[in-house]
């Protein structure tokens, strides 16, 4: 079991026979310490890890998960800002300011951030008439196989925000990427609903595990 392996530190091992789990323990533990916490920072990155399983889970929990188990208002207001921090750096990847569309750094962002989700997750990205990226957004959290768009709450957001184009995508908690019939129908509906009002439907792209499929490419990434 998974759990197994976080039973004792690998301390003065090479890296590469440590199993990965117990890095991001070793890794989170040291991060603790810097927070604050001194002789109970393994343990509770022990017990972080067993609850949320891998470190971008963890960064993502919120504070109350946090302090179920144990963990001081410094220590969880450490985390949360080092998820903030590791969040702007990949948005700042996204930004396509005086550049063209990049995708591989789409990939990097959506990966890093809703792969291995246990539920479906759809998101929008909008971007405005010079590619500056405005924000992100979570639209809806659906079940572990499957999610609707609101698009009255989709088109209102767009329009608050006056973007001029934008990427769509969502998670498959089972990991694989390939889109189903309603997901290839439901992208050509909506790049037409959307064109009615002048935006740009960027890309839809389906996120698996460490893979993505592109629906404006109809190819894996």
């Amino acid at each position: 079991m998974r759990n197994n392996k976080v039973a004792a530190k690998s301390i003065g091992k090479s890296y590469a026979s440590i199993p990965d789990d117990t890095i991001t323990l070793n890794l989170l533990s040291t991060l603790l310490e810097y927070a604050g916490s001194t002789t109970t920072a393994y343990d509770k990155a022990a017990a972080l890890l067993r609850k949320f399983d891998n470190l971008k889970a963890i960064l993502s929990a919120d504070t109350g998960a946090y302090n179920e188990l144990g963990l001081d208002g410094r220590e969880a207001a450490f985390l949360k800002l080092l998820n903030t921090f590791v969040r702007s750096y990949y948005l700042s990847l996204i930004d396509q300011s005086g550049s063209r569309y990049n995708t591989l750094a789409m990939k990097k962002y959506l990966i890093s951030h809703y792969s291995s989700l246990p539920k479906e997750r759809a998101v929008i990205i909008m971007y405005d008439a010079r590619g500056t990226l405005i924000k992100d957004t979570v639209l809806s959290i659906g079940t572990t196989n499957s999610v609707q768009i609101n698009l009255r709450k989709l088109f209102e957001e767009l329009l608050k925000y006056q973007a001029t184009s934008v990427v769509i995508a969502h998670n498959h908690p089972s990991g694989t990427p390939e889109p189903s019939q309603q997901d290839r129908d439901g992208t050509v509906a909506l790049r037409q609903d959307l064109a009615r009002v002048e935006i740009n439907l960027l890309d839809h792209f389906v996120i698996g595990e460490n893979q993505l499929y592109s629906l404006a490419f109809s190819t894996y990434i």
